[in-house]
Parts: C-alpha cells; sequence; structure tokens
C-alpha cells in the first residue's frame, strides 16, 4: 500500500496521462490546439488535390490554345525574310562571338527525321548526366519519358518551321528546314549561355523554384497529415511508457529506463511540435505568396528571352532594310510575348487551384493552424 503510494507520488512527472479519459482529452486540446486544427480527411484532400491540379492544368493549355496561334501566325511572317540574309546575319552572330570556338553547331531537322533528332537528344543528355538506363532504374526511366514527351513536342514543332530551339547541352541550334529569324534568336540564347554564367544560373534557379511551389502546394498537405499522425503515435508511445511505469518500483534498473525513455521521447515530441508548427507557418505563407512568387520566378526567363532577341536584331540591323526589321522585331516580341502571357497563366492557374482545393476540402484544416 505504501509502496504504491510513493510510486504515485514519485510518478507525478506522469499525472496528465493518470487523469480521467475526458479530462485527458481536454487537456490535449488545449494543449496542442495547432494538432487538432491540422486533422485531414485523406479522401476530401485527395479530391481537391486532383480538382486543383485539374483547375490549374486546364487553364493554362486554355490560355496555350487561345495565344499560341496569335503567336505562330507572327513567327510565320520572318518566313518573308530572305534565307541569304539570315544565314549572313547568323554567319556574323557565330564569328564574332566566337561561337565556332565553342563547337556551337546549328542543325536542320525535316519531318522525317523527328524519331532521330529526338533520340540524338536523349542519348546526348544521358552521356552528359553520367548514367545509363537500366532496368531497375525506374525512377529515372519515369522522369527520361517525360523529357522525351517534351522534346518531341518541341522537336515536331520545329520540323514542321513553328518553332527553333538551343540546346547547351549539346552546343546546338535546332531549326527546320526553312530558315527563318527565329535562328537568330536561338544564336542569342548560345552567346547568353557562353557568355553570361550569371543568367544562366538565374535562369536554372528560375525553372526550379516554381516546381517547389507548386510541388510544396500539391504534396504538402499530405504529407503534413502523415506528421500529425506521427505526432499522435509520440503521444501514445509517451501513455504508454506511463502505464508501464506506474506499475514499476522507483530506483530499479526497468524503472529507471523507462523514465530516461520518457524524457527522451517528451523532448523529441517538443521538437516535432515546433518543427511542425514551421512547417505549417512556411505552407501557409507559400500558399498565401503562390502567385507572386510564381511571377518573380519568371522574370529570370523573360530578361534571358528578351536579352537573346536583343543579341539578334542587334546583328540584324547591319544587313535587313526597316521593313523586314520591323518584321523580325514584330515577331520576336509576339514570342517574348508567350513568356510573359504563360507566367501569368501559371501564377493565375496556382491562385484558381488554391482556390478550387480550398472549396472542395473547405476551410478547415491546414488554414486554421495559426487560429
Amino acid at each position: 500500500m505504501n509502496n504504491n503510494v510513493a510510486i504515485s507520488s514519485d510518478n507525478s512527472m506522469y499525472k496528465n496521462f493518470q487523469q480521467t479519459k475526458v479530462e485527458k482529452n481536454a487537456d490535449y486540446n488545449r494543449q496542442n490546439r495547432y494538432l487538432n486544427a491540422s486533422k485531414i480527411n485523406f479522401k476530401d484532400e485527395s479530391i481537391g488535390l486532383f480538382s486543383g491540379i485539374c483547375s490549374y492544368i486546364g487553364l493554362k493549355k486554355l490560355v496555350s490554345k487561345i495565344y499560341k496561334p496569335y503567336v505562330i501566325k507572327k513567327l510565320r511572317d520572318l518566313e518573308q525574310i530572305p534565307p541569304t540574309q539570315i544565314n549572313d546575319i547568323a554567319n556574323d552572330m557565330i564569328r564574332t562571338n566566337g561561337l565556332k570556338d565553342k563547337n556551337i553547331k546549328i542543325q536542320t531537322i525535316a519531318e522525317s527525321q523527328t524519331d532521330m533528332v529526338i533520340q540524338q537528344i536523349i542519348d546526348t543528355i544521358r552521356e552528359t548526366n553520367g548514367y545509363k538506363i537500366q532496368k531497375k532504374m525506374k525512377l529515372e526511366k519515369f522522369f527520361e519519358g517525360i523529357n522525351k514527351k517534351l522534346i518531341k513536342k518541341v522537336v515536331e514543332a520545329t520540323a514542321k518551321n513553328n518553332n527553333a530551339f538551343y540546346v547547351p547541352k549539346i552546343n546546338t541550334v535546332f531549326t527546320g528546314t526553312k530558315t527563318t529569324g527565329a535562328l537568330l534568336h536561338e544564336l542569342g540564347h548560345a552567346i547568353n549561355s557562353c557568355k553570361s554564367k550569371p543568367l544562366k544560373k538565374l535562369i536554372l534557379i528560375s525553372r526550379i523554384l516554381p516546381l517547389f511551389v507548386l510541388s510544396t502546394l500539391c504534396f504538402y498537405p499530405i504529407v503534413n497529415m502523415m506528421s500529425v499522425n506521427t505526432k499522435k503515435t509520440n503521444k501514445a508511445v509517451l501513455e504508454n511508457f506511463a502505464k508501464i511505469n506506474s506499475k514499476n518500483k522507483p530506483g530499479t534498473s526497468i524503472y529507471n529506463f523507462n523514465k530516461n525513455m520518457f524524457e527522451l521521447n517528451k523532448k523529441i515530441m517538443k521538437f516535432n511540435e515546433k518543427l511542425l508548427k514551421l512547417e505549417l507557418k512556411a505552407y501557409k505563407w507559400i500558399k498565401d505568396n503562390a502567385g507572386k512568387l510564381l511571377l518573380i520566378t519568371a522574370i529570370p526567363t523573360l530578361i534571358e528571352e528578351g536579352i537573346a532577341s536583343w543579341h539578334g536584331q542587334n546583328y540584324a540591323k547591319k544587313v535587313l532594310d526597316a521593313n523586314n526589321l520591323s518584321k523580325l522585331k514584330s515577331s520576336l516580341k509576339a514570342a517574348w510575348s508567350s513568356y510573359l502571357i504563360m507566367g501569368l497563366a501559371t501564377a493565375g492557374a496556382a491562385l484558381l487551384g488554391i482556390y478550387v482545393r480550398d472549396k472542395v476540402v473547405g476551410q478547415e484544416g491546414l488554414n486554421k493552424e495559426n487560429s
């Protein structure tokens, strides 16, 4: 009897776990309000996530479908500029910027050569990245599959003379069988790549950051749900240690072990609580500023595209007459505006996706973590 009293007195640190179920739950709710505010229903969140992603993709595709024909029509005007003059300007750009010394090449693509060119680009990227796709490397094969689809889309458009593109990893500017002013713009990219390393790094950041923002918006709520479950597990572990140790005699090795484990898990639980709060705040900040962040990440691309066009126009002044120079400027300006429009569309689509997701899931959960 006295022994039990001693144990109960020494176990005062476990008092939160010796309360009645109702009292314990009330205490839990008071101490972990942010945790209860973060409870997420997996089914609702999955439906909300799917709806948000569909809204995002749908708006971007709609904007692209509306604006793309205008850009293609403007690029067609470049075909009216004599190919011999375009070649003269291109040769001047290559010669005066040392592009030949950098092994920059120009390669034309006929419609019958698209598969060969796609495989050429894929193979070269593989060699550059220093790995070979094997049967077991499913993740690499998955991303290569996505990459291949994107490359195929660009190559096929180029073969139809609707596009031109530059691939830095293989030092090659690809163009259609018809030589147009788009070649000058792509050589401008080659000049940027060879001469402006800071701009090159900014472009890389501008491509990675949107992926980070969008992936955070898409997957953090579900990842957070796992964090919440982990927190509940930690709570259950502490309760279990308290329950087991209430039957042990103070001073024994098993009692001291359980007591030390209790304290260790308590510290871990507090650390996880702080970490979860920080994660929720970061997520909320990214969510509230998603549109601004995505617009900011578009700025380096807009700058680099503008400089590439400026290089082409600058050299074209020496060769083209006023009429053809005006056509070149107008076409390249339309192409540049497509990056601006798609940057705005990406920001707008993200905001729409967030709005749709919140409507489907409701204003519960992560929206109340700071309430």
